[in-house]
């Protein structure tokens, strides 16, 4: 008999299973707790509030992205992996998962928010010098090279 509150063996190994099987995409979920889940899905609610208060624009939450995979958030050309966490650690992590969530020309970029501190965005660097050089060219200097 399982004690209130303790977890079964067959049950840790059924999981272990699921998130061991080659087909299930999102494998990481499975070991969340559900506290876990619910800020990461608050996070995702509030970027997409964020991007549609500030450039007007609808951004809308991946719902199946823990059964088929894919980026948190699509806003075209970017595929968005959003981190709502206590701590902010393993950036190079999930900036390798927003890669992989990339589709076609997407550029991952990853979103991040610590307890009590103000959200922050991760890019590679070449996407930053896309997005600066965009910003210089309607400047009449020229860059030094």
């Amino acid at each position: 008999m399982m004690r209130k509150g303790k977890r079964c063996n067959a049950d840790l190994v059924n999981r272990w299973l699921y998130a061991l099987s080659a087909d299930k995409p999102n494998r990481e979920n499975i070991f969340m707790s559900k506290s876990q889940r619910t800020k990461g899905a608050e996070g995702e609610r509030e970027v997409c509030r964020l991007i549609r208060e500030v450039l007007g624009v609808k951004a809308v939450r991946n719902l199946n992205q823990t059964r088929e995979g894919g980026a948190d958030i699509k806003l075209n050309p970017y595929s968005i992996e959003v981190k709502r966490r206590a701590r902010i650690g393993l950036i190079y992590d999930w900036m390798t998962q927003a890669q992989k969530e990339c589709s076609g020309e997407e550029r991952p970029l990853v979103v991040c928010r610590a307890d009590g501190k103000e959200w922050l965005a991760v890019m590679p660097i070449e996407e930053l010098f896309r997005l600066i050089r965009e910003e210089l060219d309607p400047y009449p200097w020229e860059v030094e090279q």
